[in-house]
Protein backbone atom coordinates (compact mmCIF):
# COMPACT_ATOMS: atom_id res chain seq x y z
CA UNK A 1 0.00 0.00 0.00
CA UNK A 2 1.58 3.18 -1.22
CA UNK A 3 0.09 6.15 0.68
CA UNK A 4 2.73 8.84 -0.93
CA UNK A 5 3.29 8.15 -4.37
CA UNK A 6 6.58 10.23 -6.31
CA UNK A 7 5.51 11.41 -9.65
CA UNK A 8 9.04 11.09 -11.64
CA UNK A 9 9.63 13.37 -14.33
CA UNK A 10 12.28 13.18 -17.41
CA UNK A 11 15.30 15.60 -17.20
CA UNK A 12 16.10 17.35 -20.47
CA UNK A 13 19.26 17.19 -22.13
CA UNK A 14 20.64 19.84 -20.80
CA UNK A 15 19.52 18.83 -17.08
CA UNK A 16 20.99 15.46 -17.28
CA UNK A 17 24.58 17.23 -18.51
CA UNK A 18 24.46 19.27 -15.55
CA UNK A 19 23.96 16.50 -13.23
CA UNK A 20 26.36 14.02 -14.67
CA UNK A 21 29.11 17.15 -14.56
CA UNK A 22 27.93 17.87 -10.86
CA UNK A 23 28.44 14.44 -10.11
CA UNK A 24 31.86 13.80 -11.99
CA UNK A 25 33.23 16.86 -9.69
CA UNK A 26 31.72 15.22 -6.81
CA UNK A 27 33.31 12.00 -7.87
CA UNK A 28 36.87 13.53 -8.49
CA UNK A 29 37.13 15.22 -4.88
CA UNK A 30 36.20 12.29 -3.30
CA UNK A 31 38.67 10.38 -5.13
CA UNK A 32 41.19 13.33 -4.11
CA UNK A 33 40.38 12.95 -0.69
CA UNK A 34 40.58 9.36 -0.61
CA UNK A 35 43.99 9.68 -2.13
CA UNK A 36 45.54 12.32 0.55
CA UNK A 37 43.91 10.33 3.56
CA UNK A 38 45.61 6.97 2.11
CA UNK A 39 48.87 8.64 1.48
CA UNK A 40 48.43 9.73 5.39
CA UNK A 41 48.21 6.47 6.94
CA UNK A 42 50.01 4.27 4.59
CA UNK A 43 52.46 4.12 7.04
CA UNK A 44 50.22 3.44 10.18
CA UNK A 45 50.96 -0.02 11.86
CA UNK A 46 47.78 -2.57 12.03
CA UNK A 47 48.05 -2.39 15.87
CA UNK A 48 47.64 1.23 15.63
CA UNK A 49 44.52 1.06 12.87
CA UNK A 50 42.87 -1.69 15.59
CA UNK A 51 43.22 0.93 18.32
CA UNK A 52 41.75 3.70 16.62
CA UNK A 53 39.08 1.45 15.44
CA UNK A 54 38.03 0.15 19.45
CA UNK A 55 38.33 3.71 20.43
CA UNK A 56 36.33 5.17 17.79
CA UNK A 57 33.36 2.14 18.46
CA UNK A 58 34.06 2.52 22.33
CA UNK A 59 33.69 6.35 21.80
CA UNK A 60 30.49 6.11 19.82
CA UNK A 61 29.16 3.62 22.15
CA UNK A 62 29.46 5.26 24.87
CA UNK A 63 27.54 8.66 22.99
CA UNK A 64 24.79 6.26 22.25
CA UNK A 65 24.12 5.15 25.84
CA UNK A 66 24.13 7.96 26.78
CA UNK A 67 21.59 9.09 24.30
CA UNK A 68 19.48 6.55 25.51
CA UNK A 69 20.22 6.67 29.25
CA UNK A 70 19.24 10.71 28.63
CA UNK A 71 15.82 9.57 27.37
CA UNK A 72 14.33 7.51 30.19
CA UNK A 73 15.52 10.63 32.78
Amino acid sequence: MKLFRKYSRPLSDGQERFAFRIAGRILAVQRQLSGWLNAKTADLHPKTWLFLLVCFCAGFGAYLIHLVMQTFN
